[in-house]
């Protein structure tokens, strides 16, 4: 399976955001090459939004399955304020939930229970990894 990602932020968010893709996307990376992920050739392309609440009517949240292409894009709304001024472990735990928000729409892409199984287990193990860090 691949993983790529992105980020639509809001300046004072950005370097927050940055920092916790290039923590986490590594993991996440690496660990869907592995197991019975790589096998899949279905991709997951992030591209969180973190923006003030005011700004969420221009900058909507627009996730959706390009089935044909075997690829989910996966662009919900993150917490700005946490990006803005809460601590890392905070930001890498929310970073995480957005990308888990893909969960449901993942086996439409033609993604095994047990390959669900594992996308789960790499979650957390992308937060837990990106928190010792």
């Amino acid at each position: 399976m691949i993983y790529k990602w992105s980020s639509e932020t809001y300046r004072p968010a950005s370097e927050a955001v940055r920092r916790c893709g290039r923590l986490v996307g590594p993991i996440i990376e690496a660990r869907f090459f592995e197991g019975m992920l790589g096998s899949s050739t279905a991709e997951l392309f992030y591209v969180p939004i973190v923006m003030p609440s005011e700004m969420h009517d221009k900058y909507a949240e627009r996730s959706r399955a390009r089935l044909k292409q075997k690829r989910f894009e996966c662009a919900p709304h993150l917490d700005y304020h946490l990006f803005a001024s809460g601590s890392q472990a905070d930001q890498v735990a929310e970073y995480v939930r957005g990308i888990a928000t893909s969960l449901p729409d993942l086996p439409r892409l033609g993604l095994s229970s047990d390959q669900m199984l594992e996308v789960r287990a790499i979650l957390q193990d992308a937060k837990s990894i990106a928190d010792a860090r």
